[in-house]
């Protein structure tokens, strides 16, 4: 099993903003398990929105990894 950490395109990573961003109905849209970089770049997006949230509640955001 490949442990190493992919790195996202940031393209993939502000497509997945902006659907998380503006759902469409009450689902809320995933990547294909089967496609790592898609996994990534959505975890990515889930990451950048929660630092934003907290920035936004006044908390201390989490470093980059």
């Amino acid at each position: 099993m490949n442990t190493a950490r992919l790195i996202p395109d940031p393209h993939d990573v502000t497509w997945w903003l902006g659907e998380l961003r503006s759902p469409q109905g009450c689902l809320r849209p995933v990547p294909d398990r089967a496609d790592p970089l898609a996994v990534a770049a959505y975890a990515e997006a889930l990451r950048q929105l929660a630092t934003e949230a907290k920035t936004e509640a006044g908390a201390e955001p989490e470093p980059a990894p």
